[in-house]
């Protein structure tokens, strides 16, 4: 448990530097960063099926310029892996995905959005107080003095590893508290409350590409059409 708890802190760590600060391999979007965790916690196909609702939730989420958007990759670091943990209990399979049971599940989305939202909020600050930080690197690169300028890069990325591994520590004990208490409810197939976690998700990304009815008429054909699927299965 100790074990899986450093690897998890240190992928929160890793996907917080890497949205932005460092490398940007994409292991910080969800899908990536869920499968992983669930990986590290023994039950990767749970950590898919966090991965996949939380992709569709944040997909349209792009940390570009000035925008504001939910830190997805120690969010969904924590979603998957509290669901990981729920799933060694009562699981219900979706395909290739796991999920545990709609309480545990709704306790790991909800978790997962509290960091994600925290995250936001810790980005701000880190924009409005960076000034220093970027005026430094223009003198520096000014000055032909590389290895200030990596250094002082070098100090943004660990800012952001090391918010990362906060919040990742912070959600997972809430987390892991939440589930606890929720899992002694009776268990309950999670499988509508996915289906509608990922047709919101899906009418979001319509809504970017196709704004109007349209989009959340679609939605709605898509719950419906998933839902009916899965009660005639």
């Amino acid at each position: 448990m100790t074990s899986e708890i450093m690897l998890l802190l240190l992928l929160g760590a890793w996907t917080a530097a890497d949205t932005t600060a460092a490398l940007q391999l994409m292991v910080s979007q969800p899908l990536v960063a869920g499968w992983i965790a669930g990986a590290i916690v023994g039950n990767p196909a749970a950590g898919l099926g966090v991965g996949i609702l939380l992709q569709f939730l944040w997909g349209r989420c792009f940390p570009l310029g000035g925008s504001s958007f939910p830190w997805a990759g120690p969010a969904a670091t924590v979603g998957a892996a509290i669901a990981a943990w729920a799933a060694r209990g009562e699981a219900f399979s979706w395909g290739r995905a796991v999920f545990p049971s709609a309480f545990c599940l709704a306790g790991a989305l909800i978790t997962a959005w509290l960091v994600g939202e925290a995250g936001r909020r810790v980005i701000r600050r880190f924009r409005d107080g960076r000034d220093s930080l970027v005026v430094r690197a223009v003198a520096a690169a000014a000055a032909g003095l590389p290895r200030r300028l990596v250094a002082i890069n070098a100090r943004g990325g660990l800012q952001d590893g090391a918010a990362g591994l906060a919040l990742t520590a912070a959600g997972l004990a809430t987390g892991w508290v939440l589930v606890r208490l929720l899992g002694q409810l009776p268990p309950v197939s999670p499988l509508p409350l996915a289906a509608v976690a990922f047709a919101v998700g899906w009418g979001q990304t319509l809504e970017a590409v196709a704004p109007g009815r349209k989009a959340w008429g679609a939605t709605t054909l898509g719950v419906v059409g998933v839902l009916g699927w899965r009660m005639l299965g």
